[in-house]
């Protein structure tokens, strides 16, 4: 058994246990359940194991106790962190509240980005905008989009018929 193949079972363990012992769980337990929820989450709906609306909620009290445990000096592996936070990212419901929380990072990298453009595509939003703005705060900070950032660009336009996204950008990512 593992939290990877059910999320919702891993989530009654956990309360359980702590429930039981009477203590929080540590970083890395949460950090793992976090990651499975945005696992389950991403696939199709049939194939999903809970109610997407308590993942949903589960997966931001998750994160909001991660962030809390930084707060208080926990020691937090930064590229785990930031792993972390695109899981959480890959799990909220809009592409909003998915750039909220992209501000928040203290280290946001290229998966970061990726992962926001997975849930503004998820959402059907107007995506031109608000990927041309994506773009631009990556240029402003220096990180360069990947082969995957063009093909969830693509990808999430496609369906809405929504592909033209800025030239200049397009040129400067196929570029690099």
């Amino acid at each position: 058994w593992s939290a990877s193949n059910e999320p919702g079972l891993a989530l009654e363990w956990l309360d359980s246990w702590e429930t039981r012992r009477k203590c929080s769980a540590d970083a890395a337990t949460l950090q793992t359940i976090l990651r499975a929820i945005a696992a389950d989450l991403s696939k199709e709906n049939g194939a999903r194991s809970t109610d997407t609306k308590a993942l949903v909620a589960r997966a931001s009290e998750l994160m909001h106790r991660l962030e809390k445990m930084k707060s208080v000096g926990t020691s937090f592996d930064d590229t785990e962190m930031v792993d972390t936070y695109n899981s959480y990212i890959l799990t909220l419901a809009s592409g909003q509240k998915a750039e909220e929380a992209l501000e928040n990072m203290e280290s946001a990298n290229i998966e970061s980005y990726n992962a926001v453009i997975s849930v503004y595509a998820r959402n059907g939003s107007n995506l031109r905008e608000e990927i041309n703005a994506l773009f631009l705060k990556l240029d402003e900070r220096g990180i360069t989009p990947n082969l995957e950032t063009f093909m969830r660009c693509l990808s999430a336009c496609a369906p809405s018929k929504k592909s033209r996204f800025r030239p200049d950008l397009a040129q400067k990512l196929i570029e690099n």
